[in-house]
């Protein structure tokens, strides 16, 4: 088997009005245990305060969102925006005791917004697969009152991220080498390094942007399996890049190609089982700047 061109090139927005947004709704709690980490660290930076607006980018399943709603209290508003027709009900479902939280599906680069209606803008993990991020910078900035603040967790180095490398390098090592994507393609890994966001967010009229780098660990998979190697296996198998690359096979290629990854990576993955989960490591960025 060979590598095809582009696999690691990760997927643009219009892949979670599909089948991407189809399996992380599918695999929600899962995907929450593996990103509470980000919702932590961006809430600490976030600090919000009772009474204050603020827009949740990319709000998934609407964890983040009620944990803002929850600090504005009664008199704040939150508006949690996101693309995926799947994850939307979802989040509307889990904020309908919080008169002061709303989800809607929208592109938050087109979504009309109150100008300067907004104290803050807080993203997990969703600002990295704008088609055009400083468009959309732009947009955001004139949603925000003067001086308001931006708090926006992406993940760092991809070389830092084993939760991400350690089932590529078993996938390699069966189908051989893909393409690396683009520095800055939309996908997980889109803002990387400081390189590429700081550019995007001073082209969208943002300044004092700063950045803090932390190493992190992660829980894979969790509840998906009664075994914690199992279940970290399932949500490979469904979710990430290799799962994109299997589904450019036909089925029983993949399920193939699939026994093959999984044989690799069980001894890999069974030392970083803890408290009943696979724990990898990754590193995330959180970016704070002001309009």
């Amino acid at each position: 088997m060979s590598g095809t061109d582009g696999l690691e090139r990760s997927p643009g927005p219009t892949a979670w009005q599909g089948a991407m947004g189809q399996k992380w709704a599918r695999h929600l709690e899962a995907m929450e245990a593996q990103c509470a980490i980000g919702l932590s660290l961006g809430q600490a930076a976030l600090a919000p305060a009772p009474g204050e607006r603020v827009l949740d980018i990319g709000c998934g399943g609407a964890r983040t969102t009620r944990a803002i709603a929850e600090a504005v209290g009664p008199e704040g508003r939150v508006l949690g925006l996101d693309i995926s027709p799947d994850l939307v009900p979802e989040a509307q479902a889990h904020l309908s005791d919080l008169p002061q939280a709303e989800v809607v599906l929208a592109d938050a680069g087109a979504h009309p917004l109150e100008p300067g209606g907004w104290d803050a803008l807080f993203s997990r993990f969703g600002v990295m697969f704008f088609d055009d991020p400083p468009a959309t910078f732009r947009s955001l900035r004139r949603a925000l009152r003067p001086g308001g603040r931006a708090v926006m967790v992406v993940h760092g180095a991809r070389g830092a991220s084993p939760w991400a490398m350690l089932p590529m390098s078993a996938a390699t090592e069966v189908l051989g080498p893909a393409e690396p994507a683009a520095p800055g393609a939309p996908g997980p890994f889109g803002w990387e390094s400081p390189d590429i966001f700081v550019p995007i967010l001073e082209a969208g009229g943002f300044g004092e942007i700063g950045w803090e780098t932390h190493p992190v660990e992660m829980p894979m998979g969790v509840g998906l399996a009664p075994d914690p190697v199992e279940s970290a296996l399932l949500l490979i198998r469904h979710l990430g890049s290799v799962a994109r690359w299997l589904t450019t096979m036909e089925d029983a290629e993949a399920d193939r190609a699939w026994l093959q990854i999984a044989e690799r990576l069980r001894p890999v993955l069974a030392p970083k089982v803890r408290d009943g989960a696979v724990w990898l490591g990754g590193q995330l960025h959180v970016i704070t700047a002001r309009a």
